[in-house]
């Protein structure tokens, strides 16, 4: 005899299955998420089947996650775990980091409501974040994307060529383009008024 249907109840249309205590859920989440982070952010310096050895507690978290499994030859890796992409992988992990420590910064925040002021409002950290996550874009740019595109390495290594950053933030993205194609200018503009150390460097 099959068990009776549960009750419905106001929060039964939830679009994720969180169970009874969502909150609890949604804790724990977050440390799984600091175990993902932090494991993929130690592999991009050193091999990860060295990283997932090195912490067996951490290991154990993505274990119960279904992220790893222990095989006869080593980890098996679930591929969102793996980072094929050596490239691409530092502008992933940082891109995951901004994530939660704009949320971090958010709950933290003494105001009612939602933060105001963009990118504006959020403090140091999160924006240079964000500006290690675009580094890693403008490389992968200058390595991988621009070769493909026909004529464009051509264009940018002419004298004269120019590249401009629409909202360059903390001109992460800038500097790595700048490094990616030394002969053309870049540029970069943007409304934050926040000043760095290094703006406006040519």
């Amino acid at each position: 005899m099959s068990a009776p249907p549960e009750p419905a109840t106001p929060f039964t249309s939830l679009a994720l299955p969180l169970g009874e205590n969502p909150v609890a859920v949604l804790e724990a989440a977050a440390w799984a998420m600091a175990a993902v982070l932090s494991t993929q952010r130690q592999a991009l310096s050193a091999p990860l089947a060295d990283v997932l050895a090195c912490d067996p507690q951490r290991t154990a978290v993505l274990e119960s996650l279904g992220l790893v499994l222990r095989g006869p030859d080593g980890f098996v890796l679930h591929p969102s775990l793996d980072q094929v992409d050596a490239a691409t992988a530092r502008s992933a992990v940082e891109a995951k980091l901004s994530s939660p420590r704009q949320a971090v910064s958010a709950a933290a925040s003494e105001a009612a409501g939602t933060p105001q002021g963009g990118w504006g409002a959020q403090p140091d950290e999160v924006l240079l974040s964000q500006g290690r996550a675009s580094a890693a874009t403008g490389r992968a740019l200058a390595a991988k994307i621009v070769p493909r595109l026909a004529g464009c390495t051509e264009r940018l290594a002419a004298e004269g060529s120019r590249i401009l950053d629409v909202g360059t933030g903390v001109g992460a993205l800038a500097l790595a383009l700048a490094q990616g194609f030394p002969r053309a200018r870049v540029e970069g503009i943007d409304v934050l008024e926040r000043r760095w150390p290094w703006r406006g460097r040519s």
